[in-house]
């Protein structure tokens, strides 16, 4: 643009003098040459008119980047907070007593390890893993599932970063880690997951009490009485 400004400045300087020079000799160079005057101011005019077209188009240019930096300076904001990692939740020590606890001998120490990954990821929306492959032993159901993600899901809970409501997100919970042994949909998983029935026997530990580690083996002894 600096380079345009100075060969500008540069044709109308001399343009100047060529004007002073038509002004003063205008009337002997018209009856020297007929139609010179006329001819040279026309050449005149049109020169003035290109020349700030381009000026115009110069300034246009000049106005547009900054509106083009912002611009692109705000796609990168909008990209950095879509990028923004998601925030785990820290897990209480009594709610890693209590699964390590009511899990032993059932599942293995990376099966209990996923189920404190997916439990960090309760709040903030992300994917919950797959952690019973293969199906649970016949002395654990549905409901003793559906009681144990209640009672350690309820404690990391915050309504504040979680978009979800609870119930439908410890269903969720459920429903993806333990596919196998919690067959139900979402939908039922969550209007019925604190219900009593005669099928499980770990119980629902409400807010304020003391997890107290569940022990299936009385349970574990009746059904292999019964076979």
């Amino acid at each position: 643009m600096d380079m345009i400004l100075t060969i500008s400045g540069k044709f109308i300087f001399f343009e100047l003098i060529l004007f002073v020079i038509i002004y003063v000799f205008g009337d002997l160079l018209s009856d020297a040459v007929p139609g010179i005057w006329e001819k040279t101011k026309d050449s005149l005019q049109k020169n003035k008119a290109k020349r700030i077209q381009k000026l115009d188009v110069s300034k246009n240019d000049t106005k547009d980047q900054p509106s083009q930096s912002l611009s692109s300076d705000n796609k990168d904001g909008e990209d950095e907070e879509k990028n923004t990692p998601l925030i785990a939740v820290e897990i209480p020590n009594e709610i890693i007593e209590y699964t390590n606890k009511t899990f032993e001998n059932i599942l293995t120490l990376e099966q209990i390890e996923k189920i404190f990954g997916n439990l960090r990821n309760f709040n903030n929306g992300g994917n919950f893993e797959v952690i019973e492959k293969v199906v649970l032993p016949d002395y654990i159901y549905q409901f003793d599932i559906l009681h144990l993600v209640w009672n350690i899901c309820k404690r990391i809970y915050d309504k504040k970063y979680c978009n979800y409501k609870f119930r439908d997100r410890a269903a969720e919970f459920a429903k993806s880690s333990f596919p196998l042994t919690v067959t139900s949909t979402i939908e039922v998983i969550s209007a019925t997951m604190t219900n009593d029935d005669k099928t499980h026997s770990l119980p629902i530990i409400k807010l304020g009490k003391p997890l107290i580690p569940h022990d299936f083996s009385e349970v574990r002894e009746r059904m292999a009485k019964k076979s």
